[in-house]
């Protein structure tokens, strides 16, 4: 989501350069004027900026590890380095931060379509993980007033994401039923 958009804007960059050392972009008022050594971090950049809802919605649960990592690193819950603009630093770091979830979404994906067991403490945590992240959603979208809610840009998309996630969780408790009333097949 991030590599083909920044390297296509990238190009689009060098060619309206038409090989000076400059381009400038005009949005009505806005008047940018980029130097070449400018033209990579402002595409990755721009990437970031049109990937961040979706990275968020997708990678929702990389939230609470950011948290952590965070707290860790700075004793702050909003940490990121300074040299990236916050959209640049979800777009590379929630998919890592994510991998763990995605892998055992996939192994309840494989579980339900028969291919794999789900034991029983898998049900319990997907059922766990499921309530933790339907509360998430519920309390950020029901428990917060207007006035905190105000400002807060990116917080839909956090909530539709702990809300598909919350979906998504129950995937391996529903393979675990599922593998009771049918034999698994090597």
């Amino acid at each position: 989501m991030l590599i083909a958009p920044s390297a296509f804007f990238y190009l689009r960059l060098r060619n309206a350069a038409h090989g000076a050392g400059t381009v400038t972009i005009e949005s009505g008022d806005l008047v940018i004027t980029l130097q070449s050594g400018e033209f990579l971090s402002t595409a990755i950049q721009g990437a970031a900026l049109r990937a961040e809802k979706p990275v968020i919605l997708l990678n929702a649960p990389a939230v609470i590890v950011e948290v952590i990592v965070s707290l860790v690193v700075s004793q702050t819950v909003d940490w990121h380095p300074a040299s990236l603009m916050w959209p640049t630093w979800r777009a590379l770091i929630y998919p890592i931060y994510a991998v763990p979830i995605w892998f055992y979404l996939g192994r309840g994906i494989d579980a339900l379509w028969g291919h794999r067991v789900v034991r029983r403490r898998d049900a319990v945590i997907s059922l766990l993980l499921a309530a933790i992240f339907a509360t998430l959603a519920c309390g950020f979208r029901f428990g917060l007033t207007q006035a905190e809610r105000q400002d807060q840009d990116l917080l839909q998309w956090f909530i539709e994401g702990f809300a598909l996630w919350a979906a998504l969780f129950t995937v391996p408790f529903f393979a675990w039923i599922r593998q009771r009333t049918r034999p698994v097949v090597s």
